[in-house]
């Protein structure tokens, strides 16, 4: 079998075309988008017209969380809550009654940041003669126990 230049010139001409397939399909293809729901913040689950009581190991109250709409996100366990409503239970005393335009609940539920008008009243009780707060924002801690 004799090699001539047109022999060589098909060979070089077909090892650049698998070469350049080769580089192809190994470098210029898009990588593969695999879906991930943690990467997106959107709400899993929205509850209208809430109400949710918390009780302690004793069975008594410990606080009551009520809203107008609550809408949970599963990518970070966070809600944000319209209209919230909190009344906490302290043995002894009356309850703490708070209220606010929007509340954020993050994961663990140890506390809840209350934004817009917030307005915070304490009953009168044998301790002390009460008293209300209003303000913009305010922290309020839920559950002692999650520190």
């Amino acid at each position: 079998m004799k090699l001539n230049a047109r022999k060589l010139s098909i060979a070089a001409i077909l090892i650049t075309l698998a070469a350049g397939s080769w580089w192809l399909s190994r470098f210029a293809t898009a990588p593969v988008a695999v879906f991930d729901a943690r990467q997106r913040h959107d709400p899993d689950y929205i509850a209208e017209n809430f109400q949710n009581i918390v009780m302690t190991p004793e069975g008594r109250p410990r606080y009551e969380l009520r809203g107008k709409r609550l809408t949970h996100y599963g990518d970070d366990g966070s809600s944000i809550i319209d209209q919230p409503y909190v009344i906490q239970y302290a043995p002894g005393q009356a309850p703490t009654h708070a209220r606010a335009k929007e509340g954020y609940l993050p994961r663990g539920n140890g506390y809840i940041r209350l934004t817009g008008n917030v307005n915070v009243a304490h009953g009168r009780d044998p301790r002390g003669a009460g008293a209300e707060i209003q303000t913009q924002q305010l922290t309020l801690e839920l559950d002692k126990s999650k520190r």
